[in-house]
């Protein structure tokens, strides 16, 4: 929680094997649960494995890059839990969303939630990068954003939208 209020930073995280299972698991399962909202369940299987391989990869890679390898369960276990953390708020939004949709009202105030809420994803993404990598928030915002862009445009791509 106190990484999500920019009071910590991954290495404030111990690397135990279970912390980095229950983060993992906690993403996938309110990935799983979010992504199954719009699109049948072999279509959310597959966004959420995609979904959590592209956040493992990414994540991966740019720490070889970087040369600090032996960050990545503190890292992971950062950015699975904080997502975890982040994607529940979006629940109560959505079906707020779902509500002003039926009903065909103004729904600009769930939006803008949803927007916030996104915003600060990005955000803590890129504090999590920036302490991980050891680089300025500049940088590390460019990789949340980049990280950010390629997620929606795989999903885009594994399951377009229809209509």
């Amino acid at each position: 929680m106190d990484i999500c209020r920019f009071r910590a930073g991954p290495q404030d995280l111990s690397v135990a094997a279970d912390q980095i299972t229950s983060c993992v698991a906690a993403y996938v399962t309110v990935d799983l649960l979010l992504l199954s909202r719009g699109a049948d369940i072999q279509s959310a299987l597959l966004l959420t494995a995609a979904d959590t391989g592209l956040l493992m990869a990414l994540c991966y890679g740019i720490l070889v890059w970087y040369r600090v390898a032996q960050r990545f369960p503190q890292t992971l276990t950062a950015l699975t839990g904080c997502s975890a953390l982040l994607s529940v708020l979006e629940v109560p939004v959505l079906w707020w969303l779902d509500r002003l949709q039926a009903m065909h009202a103004d729904a600009t105030l769930a939006l803008l939630a949803l927007l916030l809420i996104g915003g600060w994803s990005v955000a803590v993404v890129g504090h999590v990068l920036r302490h991980a990598l050891s680089v300025g928030l500049f940088r590390a915002m460019v990789y949340s954003v980049v990280y950010f862009y390629l997620a929606y445009w795989l999903a885009g791509w594994l399951a377009p939208v229809s209509g």
